[in-house]
C-alpha cells in the first residue's frame, strides 16, 4: 500500500508522517485490496478558536474510491476521526462485495438444481 501525505499551509513533520502511516496503514486488515492512500492536511487559521486542521483522505480500493474529510482542532484527533470514517466505509464495501459473491453462488446452485432435474 502506497501512502502519500501532503500538507497545505503546514510543514509535515516526521512525527505526523509516522502517525498517519500507523493509523491509516492499519486499514489493510479491513481491506487487503487497498492500492493507494492519499492524505492531505491543511491548517486553516480563519477561525475564532485559532487554527483548525482539515484532513482529507482518499483510499483507492480495486474499483472504488473511498473519501473522508474531517475538521478538528488538533491534527491527531482529525486523523483518528478520519480513520474511523474510512474503517466504516471499508467494512461497508467488503460486506457489499461479499453479499454480491454469495448471491452469485446461490444463483449458480439454483440453476444447477434446476438443470439436474431435467437430466
Amino acid at each position: 500500500m502506497n501512502i502519500t501525505l501532503t500538507g497545505k499551509n503546514i510543514e509535515v513533520t516526521e512525527a505526523m508522517r509516522a502517525y498517519v502511516e500507523e493509523k491509516i496503514g492499519g486499514l489493510t486488515k479491513y481491506g487487503e485490496d487497498i492500492s493507494r492512500v492519499d492524505v492531505e492536511v491543511d491548517k486553516n487559521m480563519h477561525h475564532k478558536k485559532g487554527g483548525v486542521f482539515h484532513v482529507r483522505a482518499n483510499v483507492q480500493v480495486l474499483h472504488e474510491l473511498l473519501h473522508s474529510e474531517v475538521n478538528e482542532a488538533e491534527f491527531y484527533a482529525a486523523v483518528d476521526v478520519c480513520r474511523a470514517e474510512l474503517m466504516n466505509q471499508l467494512e461497508h464495501y467488503t460486506a457489499k462485495k461479499d453479499d454480491k459473491h454469495r448471491r452469485a453462488q446461490k444463483s449458480r446452485r439454483d440453476w444447477k438444481s434446476i438443470l439436474a432435474f431435467w437430466k
